[in-house]
């Protein structure tokens, strides 16, 4: 009798810790609230050492322990909620989450911070950490093909031009480039465009195998003929220009590489600030972040960033500049100005990228501008 007593008692154990083992499955769809679009990146978790995150699409499985009695999803942005589980072995779940960003429009943001600058509880850090974390969506690698025209102007501009050279002689049969100045281009610059370039394109991505191609469906430019050699005035300033991709770790400008805002890295270099927020002409909501260099002698960029704040943490505008402390030779200044602007899908692509640099000898006197 003891022994079957003994027998009945294992495989009762046995039983229940094998209805333990198989746990409980978990899945379901996270979406915001008010739009009702997939939330990526969504943290759902029973305990700190078993979780998930969401996919692109908002998907989500879990598998947790038949024990577990709650599930939790959690997003920067968004209010966190907390679900109760059945006993069943499997549970669907689809979460609706609630924005909270809105709040942010009745504090007023300062960028003189008491005290030293930190990154601990730090609102506008812990935004850019976000931005970072959704970077990989955001770029062109997420999608699986991608197709688009490109349209590209080249300017070279001579900023007071000497007068010895625009009388000279040889030169007198282009007298009527250097009376078309325009002094309304550029503050405090009188510009003589002495270089035009044009160039459509179209362009083609793959992600696997990775693959890039660009197609040149249309070029015109200024031809100087046998004095100046324009195709190599074109190939220095196509190098000098080269695309500016602030999702990139570094960005490559004027031959040099910047640590751009949103690096992986960015906030051990950078400061950044919660300046207000702002409705886009979509509707979409947006916090604008002002960044500065930690060290003003180091390759970084100043200027301001627009976030969008639907869960995918995108960049939509961008606006950003040499800090004047930083030795870039013969760069005098340059800016970067670009725009994205939301596809189909609810992603944002670079429509327009407007970059500027300004080349001299001395900070005031006679240069090049090129655009």
């Amino acid at each position: 009798m003891q022994r079957l007593l003994f027998c009945i008692v294992l495989l009762a154990t046995l039983f229940v810790h094998r209805v333990a083992a198989q746990g409980i499955h978990v899945s379901g769809t996270v979406r915001d609230s008010l739009t009702g679009k997939p939330l990526a990146n969504v943290s759902i978790y029973a305990t700190k050492e078993n979780g998930t995150v969401t996919n692109a699409e908002g998907h989500y499985t879990l598998r947790v322990r038949a024990t577990t009695s709650t599930v939790h999803f959690r997003m920067t942005g968004y209010k966190e909620i907390t679900r109760s589980l059945s006993r069943d072995t499997s549970v669907h779940l689809n979460i609706s989450l609630t924005p909270i960003y809105q709040s942010l429009e009745d504090v007023t943001v300062s960028t003189k911070q008491k005290g030293k600058y930190t990154n601990k509880n730090n609102p506008a850090v812990e935004l850019i950490r976000e931005v970072i974390a959704h970077k990989e969506e955001n770029r062109i690698d997420a999608y699986p093909t991608a197709s688009y025209e490109k349209y590209e102007k080249l300017c070279v501009y001579m900023d007071r031009f000497p007068h010895w050279v625009s009388d000279n002689k040889l030169l007198e049969k282009y007298h009527f480039i250097f009376e078309n100045k325009d002094t309304t281009k550029m503050p405090g610059k009188e510009l003589t465009p002495v270089f035009i370039e044009e160039t459509v394109s179209d362009n083609y991505y793959r992600r696997h195998p990775e693959k890039t191609k660009a197609i040149i469906t249309g070029q015109k430019k200024i031809d100087y003929g046998q004095f100046i050699d324009s195709r190599g005035i074109s190939s220095i300033f196509n190098r000098l220009y080269e695309d500016v991709d602030v999702y990139d770790n570094q960005v490559t400008l004027f031959t040099r590489q910047f640590t751009s805002p949103i690096a992986d890295m960015a906030p051990t270099f950078y400061k950044f600030y919660i300046r207000d927020t702002i409705l886009a002409d979509n509707g979409d909501s947006l916090i604008r972040l002002y960044f500065t260099p930690r060290n003003t002698a180091d390759l970084l960029f100043t200027g301001t960033l627009c976030v969008t704040m639907d869960g995918h943490y995108a960049v939509q505008q961008l606006s950003m500049r040499n800090n004047k402390h930083m030795n870039l030779g013969l760069i005098r200044d340059f800016s970067v100005k670009q725009e994205f602007t939301k596809d189909t899908t609810g992603k944002y692509f670079l429509s327009s990228s407007d970059v500027i640099g300004d080349f001299g000898f001395t900070p005031n006197g006679a240069g090049i501008t090129g655009r």
